[in-house]
């Protein structure tokens, strides 16, 4: 239903005038709408993102964080912002022989954890496995971070395999390819 509204003479608001309407919406586009820029938004405002699917397979035993083997750079547009860092993958944990398996992964900007991980003392995932036992895990984690800059930071995703027994990262069939996505929050 299209609703329409038909008036003769709109007045100001002290009644000292009137305001003329006739044809003054036609001939505009979208074109000729303003646009913001980033410094024109408020606080809160998404001022810019960079996204990145990495589907390439690592095996890996390592007890220490390695490189899970990409990277996204981002050059902030504000020394305050935040970052707000999405961050998936999958895990399939393997087991030769009954024991706990572990993994843990984090995101380091430039060589600074971001989440403070420590597979010391947390594992993002654990769980007993019987000998020959396997398990897929679906690994996603979400971080605000604080680079106080505006020169451009790396963030890289990092990996381990905390007891030390296999875990192949990426895994197709424990659903696909790492994801890793910055949003740049204005303060």
């Amino acid at each position: 239903m299209t609703s329409k509204l038909k008036t003769d003479v709109l007045e100001t608001v002290s009644g000292s005038g009137t305001i003329a309407l006739t044809n003054q919406l036609s001939g505009m586009t979208s074109a000729s709408l303003p646009t913001l820029t980033h410094a024109e938004m408020p606080a809160g405002s998404v001022v810019q993102m960079v996204h990145t699917n990495y589907g390439t397979t690592l095996n890996t035993s390592s007890t220490a964080f390695v490189d899970i083997g990409y990277q996204l750079s981002i050059t902030p547009l504000y020394a305050n912002s935040k970052m707000f860092i999405t961050f998936s993958t999958h895990i399939y944990l393997q087991n030769s022989s009954a024991a706990w398996n572990a993994v843990a992964c984090r995101i380091l900007r430039d060589s600074t954890a971001v989440d403070g991980g420590d597979p010391a003392n947390s594992y993002g995932f654990g769980k007993y496995l019987g000998a020959g036992q396997y398990l897929y895990v679906t690994y996603a984690k979400t971080y605000i971070d604080s680079p106080n800059t505006t020169n451009a930071v790396i963030y890289k995703p990092q990996v381990t395999a905390g007891q030390g027994n296999p875990i192949e990262v990426n895994n197709s069939s424990a659903g696909g390819p790492s994801q890793l996505t910055i949003i740049e929050i204005k303060q």
